[in-house]
């Protein structure tokens, strides 16, 4: 519907929602970027209706394409509607979930007994070598654009799936390259409801997370990213590399979460593992080559001969040992299974206790 003005009532705006919403879902006031709905309502208009619905199912949503329905579910296409959704989740007493690309996620069997948000914001903006994007924004497609800018710094992302939110959180990385070394600030909501701009210093990075993986209730809107000029043919052979040996590497036709496990960084390893098992010194060198000091753990599963054992219809990968597969049937019960069995035979083989990269929404 379009609206004719400023909508001054309250109970105007809550008729007009009902249009939008299913019936038994609870209303309240929309929301603006001021404290109150009703200040903003008066002094704006609503611009924007959450449009909620009901028993979504979230498998189509995620990589792995497995996980049951959200009791309500939102995409949220501008950071008004994102907030509008926090908002209508804390004045029902609703759980929330904000939902990027879906990689790195395992979803319930059961689904999700609250709201999930979808984040559909996708705008960026270059100017010279700083970048300005949503935390909506596809991977791809940043360092697809910058490369093509001849901006140096973000090629090591070629061909990661999942979108920029998700990569702050959880800091990404690869060949090399981590999140962190590229941005200059995350703009964020508080868990008390307050938007903030924080630092690299204060995202607190870490190994494979961030203040906003560490602490919950966090939810990154955007971030400035600085890069620098360079050569672009230098640039974009590093990007194809990187494409190219995903490709080849990694599953693509299957549902796959991505690596299940973080690799094992040396100071982690046992006393005396390289004296037990001198075999991985050689899967070793090979990442110090690109600049990390940790173990593969796709090459611990791949020493047990555990490529391709199967559960259900989830199936360690035959092509990287570190990826589980949905062979077209997979329960999230099937991939919970893999995971323990694998968690297992690593510990009773090796001493080592893996972590799992990938997070498991109930």
């Amino acid at each position: 519907m379009k609206w004719k003005g400023i909508c001054r009532s309250t109970e105007e705006v809550i008729s007009s929602i009902k249009t939008y919403v299913p019936l038994d879902v609870p209303l309240v006031e929309p929301v603006g970027l001021t404290n109150t709905a009703s200040h903003w309502l008066n002094q704006w208009g609503p611009t924007h209706m959450l449009k909620i619905k009901k028993n979504i199912l979230l498998a189509p949503y995620t990589t792995y394409k497995i996980g049951g329905p959200a009791k309500y579910f939102v995409e949220a296409k501008t950071e008004e509607e994102i907030l509008e959704a926090l908002t209508w989740a804390q004045k029902n007493d609703v759980p929330y979930f904000v939902l990027g690309g879906g990689s790195n996620l395992l979803i319930s069997d059961a689904g999700y007994d609250g709201l999930v948000i979808h984040l559909a914001n996708k705008n960026y903006k270059f100017d010279g070598d700083r970048l300005v994007a949503d935390a909506g924004c596809e991977v791809k497609t940043l360092v697809e654009d910058s490369v093509e800018r001849g901006l140096d710094g973000f090629q090591w992302a070629g061909g990661l799936p999942g979108q920029l939110g998700g990569a702050i959180r959880g800091n990404a990385n690869c060949f090399g390259g981590h999140t962190e070394d590229i941005i200059y600030s995350a703009r964020a909501v508080t868990p008390k409801g307050k938007i903030k701009i924080f630092s690299n210093k204060q995202c607190k990075f870490g190994h494979k997370t961030s203040l906003f993986k560490q602490k919950p209730g966090y939810v990154i809107l955007s971030a400035e990213i600085r890069l620098k000029h360079g050569d672009k043919k230098v640039i974009e052979e590093k990007m194809n590399y990187c494409v190219n040996w995903r490709a080849e590497n990694q599953p693509k036709k299957e549902g796959t979460c991505g690596s299940v496990f973080t690799r094992v960084r040396l100071s982690d390893l046992p006393k005396g593992f390289f004296d037990r098992h001198p075999e991985t010194k050689e899967a070793v060198k090979g990442l110090q080559r690109q600049k990390f000091s940790e173990l593969g753990t796709g090459y611990l599963i791949d020493s047990l001969a555990l490529k391709g054992k199967m559960i259900g219809g989830a199936q360690v990968s035959h092509k990287h040992a570190n990826f589980i597969v949905n062979t077209a049937n997979a329960t999230a019960e099937h991939i919970l299974i893999m995971n323990s069995l694998i968690k297992s035979r690593v510990l009773n083989e090796y001493g080592v206790i893996l972590e799992e990269e990938v997070h498991y929404l109930e």
